[in-house]
């Protein structure tokens, strides 16, 4: 993911964020959602490497924060590579944390929570901040959008990009930056994925 437009994020304001590490490279972030348990994409498993998580830090410095390895891996057994529905994976870590002002788990919302169009959200992450930058940036970034519904979403990105196929699915979170001219912006990326902020964004539920 990129955080194009985002802000560095202020130490303590996101405690439940992680970093998904392999090799101690950052991959993908996460969220901490239970003393042993992280909340990610299946997208940013890759069959059977060795995986970390790194928590209580914003910075991506690879001594920074705690690390933890990871026991096992849970991914949603519909997901999809090609058209990533039900791109979630849940990671057991190989001991519980030890909450603290640094680390804290995620606020769920109530069992019937609903997120409506027009909803103001924050997307968090180490994402690059331009879609041909290199390097990622050393601070967690932050940056608000506006959801929309996926039908909507779904339109935009097709006329920007081109596609006559459904790119944005029922059950996938769609967020926009209103303050961007473009709905849209296309960079090079994984297979399956097409368009990264700034414009709608993709984010599958479970």
């Amino acid at each position: 993911m990129r955080i194009i437009g985002g802000m560095p994020a202020p130490e303590r304001k996101w405690p439940w964020q992680v970093s998904l590490r392999i090799d101690n490279k950052h991959m993908c972030g996460g969220s901490l959602i239970a003393p042993q348990w992280i909340l990610t994409a299946a997208h940013c498993i890759f069959g059977f490497e060795e995986y970390t998580v790194r928590m209580g830090s914003v910075l991506l410095h690879p001594q920074s924060g705690m690390a933890i390895p990871v026991q096992d891996i849970v991914c949603h057994s519909f997901y999809d590579v090609r058209t990533l529905s039900n791109d979630i994976a849940l990671v057991l870590l190989a001991h519980s944390v030890n909450y603290s002002a640094f680390i804290q788990p995620v606020c769920l919302p109530e069992k019937n929570f609903e997120a409506e169009a027009g909803t103001r959200c924050w997307v968090t992450g180490w994402g690059r901040q331009m879609a041909d930058a290199v390097v990622l940036p050393e601070n967690l970034q932050e940056t608000d959008q506006i959801l929309l519904r996926h039908t909507l979403c779904n339109a935009k990105l097709q006329t920007e990009l081109g596609y006559r196929r459904t790119l944005v699915r029922k059950g996938m979170i769609c967020g926009y930056h209103e303050d961007l001219k473009s709905p849209c912006k296309v960079i090079p990326g994984p297979p399956g994925s097409a368009c990264r902020s700034p414009g709608p964004t993709a984010s599958p539920l479970p």
